[in-house]
């Protein structure tokens, strides 16, 4: 996990160590967490953390700090360098503004034994509609064209790649536009003439760094696994929508709608999310009309299920699209 000091900007490093916490990756003897510090001249957003974990996770924490304070390029080729030396099958490459799904680890070494193969990439936070729709016909991974990568949040690579890799990033920088995560095609093409790379449906983590991005262009995965089947939800996960009329419970995003004769609806995060994402772009009583239109109008209370809602939920992301690009 590669990790640097953004202040006076948000930094993100302790709620995603949090996150892996959490998800038991600690209590796995073969999970070696190594965080690369690219900010030597500011470790405060790692001290009080730091601390705290290298007691909890014994001997699978470690920090190595760069000769000298690296941009996302660097510190990318540094990170790699480093864990191109270790006896492992595959290394995960993390960035430090991520959410990862409960059971974290296990469910990246199933995925990786059973559908890693001959694969050299795996992809866990896949920006993209395509693992939204395998998810919906039960499918377990897209083969997605490696041209349309981006992101480099949480990744997988093959171990005797990896040096591969780390030369590229460094054959590249300067000579090249963007950053890392858009030069993999290239590198997997001319080195091993692969066009394609593995992405795990549905992701297993999320990109949270809304102001880590470079040039401001936030994205995220469009099927992370939390928001698809999930109940286990962060205690600062945002209120979906705050607006007179619509009143909202983070507990359990219980919606009630009406006055007279009221209809609660509960949704999960799946929905919560597009509620989200919609609210600025579409009134209540218009997204509320969308989710409802398949239910009886005299049901008092409706369980919205995600296979059921999705197709609606993601009309309405094309709707907020649209005015978005309007606007």
């Amino acid at each position: 996990m590669i990790t640097v000091d953004r202040s006076p900007k948000k930094n993100y490093l302790s709620e995603s160590l949090a996150s892996l916490e959490r998800s038991g990756w600690f209590s796995y003897a073969d999970c070696n967490l190594v965080v690369i510090n690219a900010s030597p001249d500011s470790d405060t957003h790692l001290s009080n953390v730091v601390s705290r974990l290298a007691v909890s996770s014994a001997n699978n924490f470690t920090v190595i700090a760069t000769p000298e304070r690296l941009g996302c390029t660097k510190a990318t080729q540094f990170a790699l360098q480093h864990a191109a030396w270790h006896e492992c099958d595959w290394v995960l490459f993390m960035e430090d503004d991520i959410e990862v799904c409960r059971d974290f680890p296990e469910r990246v070494m199933d995925f990786l034994q059973d559908h890693g193969g001959d694969q050299l990439l795996c992809d866990f936070v896949t920006c993209y509609d395509d693992v939204l729709d395998r998810y919906l016909k039960g499918e377990l991974f897209w083969d997605m064209p490696a041209v349309l990568y981006y992101g480099n949040q949480c990744f997988a690579l093959k171990r005797h790649v990896v040096k591969s890799y780390a030369d590229y990033i460094d054959r590249s920088d300067g000579k090249r536009p963007g950053f890392p995560d858009v030069w993999i095609a290239d590198w997997l093409m001319t080195q091993y003439t692969q066009t394609m790379l593995r992405a795990a449906v549905p992701s297993l983590a999320q990109h949270r760094g809304d102001q880590s991005t470079q040039n401001n262009s936030y994205f995220e995965a469009q099927a992370y696994i939390e928001d698809l089947e999930g109940d286990w939800c962060p205690d600062d996960y945002p209120v979906v929508i705050k607006q007179a009329g619509l009143l909202t419970s983070n507990d359990n995003f219980q919606i009630v709608v009406g006055v007279e004769n009221p209809i609660f609806i509960k949704i999960n995060r799946a929905a919560a999310r597009v509620f989200e994402l919609c609210s600025d772009a579409l009134s209540v009583g218009d997204v509320i009309d969308t989710l409802v239109s398949d239910w009886p109008a005299n049901e008092s209370e409706i369980e919205v299920q995600v296979p059921q809602v999705l197709d609606q939920l993601r009309s309405l992301r094309v709707i907020y699209r649209q005015h978005r690009s309007q606007s």
